[in-house]
C-alpha cells in the first residue's frame, strides 16, 4: 500500500513537471522514472523467487521517441551468491510497473511478469 503511494506520488510528480517540457525532456523523465522503479521492483521481484540481489540492478532505458510512457529497460547485476541476472522488457506506463518484463538468472528464466510488485 505504501508503495503505490509513493508510486502514484512520483506520478503526479512526473505529470506536473511533464506540463511545461519539450518531448525530449518528457523522454528523459519517463526514462529515469522506469530505471529506477524498475530496478527496485526488479530486485523485489528475483528475491521472492529465490534470488536475492546483491546492491542493486543496473538499469538502462529508452523511451519511445511517438509515446514517451512507453520505456523499453534493461537491467543486469549478481545475486547475493555470485549468479548473474538480467531482466529485460517494456514498460507501458509511465509508473514503469506494468508492461512485460522477463528476469533470467544465469540465462534461465526465472520470472515473466505484466506488472512488478502487484
Amino acid at each position: 500500500m505504501r508503495q503505490t503511494r509513493l508510486l502514484t506520488v512520483v506520478f503526479g510528480l512526473v505529470v506536473a513537471v511533464g506540463a511545461g517540457c519539450t518531448a525530449q525532456q518528457r523522454r528523459a523523465i519517463s526514462e529515469t522514472v522506469v530505471r529506477n522503479v524498475v530496478a527496485f521492483q526488479a530486485a523485489k521481484e528475483f528475491k521472492n523467487h529465490g534470488y536475492p540481489i546483491h546492491d542493486h540492478l543496473v538499469c538502462k532505458t529508452k523511451a519511445s521517441r511517438t509515446d514517451a510512457s512507453h520505456v523499453a529497460v534493461i537491467c543486469n547485476g549478481t545475486t547475493t551468491t555470485g549468479q548473474t541476472v538480467a531482466v529485460a522488457g517494456t514498460a507501458d506506463t509511465i509508473t514503469g510497473i506494468e508492461g512485460q518484463f522477463v528476469g533470467l538468472v544465469n540465462g534461465t528464466q526465472v520470472f515473466r511478469e505484466t506488472c512488478l510488485g502487484c
